[in-house]
């Protein structure tokens, strides 16, 4: 029997990927006008974009989405957010990804950036996993808080009235001594569970906003996900065979 109703792991995992938003939203990839057109504009069309454009005003698109990737070859579809508009006119091929001729520090800023939206989308992408596993393992919810020590703060974060059921339930969860069952599980993951709280909780005492103070046409990459399905991380909970998981973008 599952420690929590379908409904209340609902609210428990929303709450949990607000948490994920606002440490997503304070680690955005900020790049310079110039950086952006290094990095997608190839050299020989700059001038004449920027000649168009002083001819006739900005046309087309407004954002864009484009290809990215991880140090490691996992792909990423990137969102790009202007300030303004576009530093450029930007051509099609933007949506390809970054330019061969790209400079490397610029390479290596949005790739560091990747690796580390991808290293935080799979803590967030095993801490619903988590849930799920530990709420159907679990003897009780004192035993869940055990596993998962960050429980407690996704349940409190999930409203700022204290009246709010899932934020008393927290309290009353924080308050008790002593736990249910406990379900067998390796010393790895053990220390994942670890690792994912603290995350979390580090995040849930994050502001909700951030002040990036961007200049005109600074470009903000706003958003990430997994740019095709099998770009994939394991469920640790679970025989890899059995099932595997997009990592959580957001």
């Amino acid at each position: 029997m599952s420690v929590y109703s379908a409904r209340i792991m609902n609210d428990i995992k929303t709450s949990l990927m607000s948490i994920a938003s606002v440490m997503f939203a304070q680690t955005q990839l900020v790049l310079t006008a110039d950086e952006f057109i290094s990095a997608y504009i190839s050299p020989d069309h700059v001038a004449k974009l920027k000649e168009v454009e002083q001819l006739v005003g900005f046309v087309g698109a407004t954002s864009m989405y484009t290809n990215g990737q991880t140090s490691t070859g996992v792909g990423m579809r990137l969102y790009f957010s202007f300030k303004g508009h576009p530093p450029v006119i930007l051509p099609r091929y933007t949506g390809s990804g970054m330019q061969p001729n790209c400079p490397e520090g610029v390479r290596s800023k949005i790739t560091e950036w990747a690796d580390e939206r991808y290293r935080l989308g799979c803590i967030f992408g095993d801490a619903l996993d988590a849930l799920e596993h530990l709420n159907r393992t679990c003897g009780d919810d004192r035993a869940m808080n055990l596993m998962l020590p960050a429980l407690v703060t996704i349940m409190a974060k999930n409203s700022n009235f204290e009246e709010d059921r899932m934020v008393k339930r927290a309290k009353k969860l924080n308050d008790r001594s002593g736990f249910g069952a406990l379900p067998r599980m390796t010393p790895a993951n053990r220390e994942r569970l670890k690792e994912v709280s603290a995350v979390i909780n580090m995040a849930a005492m994050l502001p909700d906003t951030q002040d990036y103070n961007l200049n005109q046409r600074d470009v903000l990459v706003a958003r990430s996900n997994s740019a095709n399905i099998n770009d994939v991380r394991p469920n640790i909970f679970i025989d890899p065979s059995e099932g595997m998981r997009v990592a959580a973008f957001l």
